[in-house]
């Protein structure tokens, strides 16, 4: 989710657990019901400086927004040599 822009300048980008996001058919989009004020101290990072979606990543993600981080390494295109 991006936050605080103007034109696309200064613009946050915030990850966000799967759980907060709700594929609305009308509006053809997700829709996220987070208040501004919880995104004060939220993991966020610039556009170009996009972190290494790591398990640590994911898991600093879910922690703040409080839940437990579930990771895939199938899905995340590592192989630890399981075929």
């Amino acid at each position: 989710m991006s936050f605080g822009a103007v034109l696309g300048i200064g613009e946050d980008l915030y990850p966000l657990p799967w759980r907060a996001h709700d594929y609305d058919t009308g509006e053809g989009g997700y829709l996220v019901e987070i208040d501004k004020d919880r995104l004060n101290g939220a993991p966020s990072y610039k556009r170009g400086a996009e972190p290494e979606f790591t398990r640590q990543c994911g898991e600093r993600v879910y922690a703040y927004y409080g839940g437990m981080y579930r990771f895939c390494a199938r899905r995340s295109g590592l192989d630890f040599g399981a075929s």
